[in-house]
């Protein structure tokens, strides 16, 4: 089964936001978030259904490794659906804002 891999407007500002804060810190670090944020996606590819969902809109949820950011997605039909990638300390409202 092959599915499509969609990553929303919505979570490429955020992953492009959260490059170039990494940027700003320390040259180079925000294009290695990016790199170890890609090799998610790869994960996720391959195993799109490892992380229990929650919730009614069945988002799943996998950490970015040496980072406090983790990617959300559902996997709606043959569609993986990125639909935000959030800092941990962030307030968990605003994915289900994000969600409407």
């Amino acid at each position: 089964m092959s599915l499509h891999f969609n990553v929303t407007p919505a979570a490429d500002r955020d992953l492009e936001q959260a490059c170039g804060w990494y940027n700003e810190k320390q040259s180079g670090l925000g294009d290695r978030f990016v790199l170890a944020t890609r090799e998610r996606f790869e994960v996720i590819l391959r195993w799109p259904e490892l992380p229990r969902a929650f919730g009614r809109k069945a988002i799943r949820k996998l950490r970015i490794p040496r980072s406090p950011y983790s990617i959300y997605y559902r996997v709606i039909g043959q569609e993986i659906q990125v639909v935000a990638i959030v800092h941990g300390a962030r307030d968990p409202n605003y994915l289900n804002y994000r969600l409407r």
